[in-house]
């Protein structure tokens, strides 16, 4: 039986590696652009640099995360299924 979750549950599953969806492709990405952000406020010392990330924070992370819970429920929707043919095929 698949869990009822909720979105915060569904987005810290999704982070992580999944059955049938694997690694998140987008976490690389996401750290790069972070770093990116960081060093592109290098040149107003150390505010500018805590600017930059946290800029990139507020920008990239909501992005990772709605792809994170649609990973995640991307996922259940496959067990769902794989669950329902091996149930059609024992009670068939």
């Amino acid at each position: 039986m698949i869990p009822n979750r909720n979105k915060f549950q569904h987005m810290v599953r999704g982070f992580k590696r999944l059955p049938h969806c694997g690694p998140h492709p987008g976490i690389p990405l996401f750290f790069i652009l972070i770093a990116a952000s960081s060093i592109a406020g290098i040149q107003n010392g150390t505010i500018g640099i805590l600017l930059g990330f946290i800029f990139s924070i507020v920008i990239y992370f909501p992005i990772l995360a709605i792809g994170s819970i649609d990973r995640s429920k991307t996922d259940d929707r496959f067990e769902r299924k794989r669950i329902e043919e091996i149930e059609r095929v024992l009670y068939n």
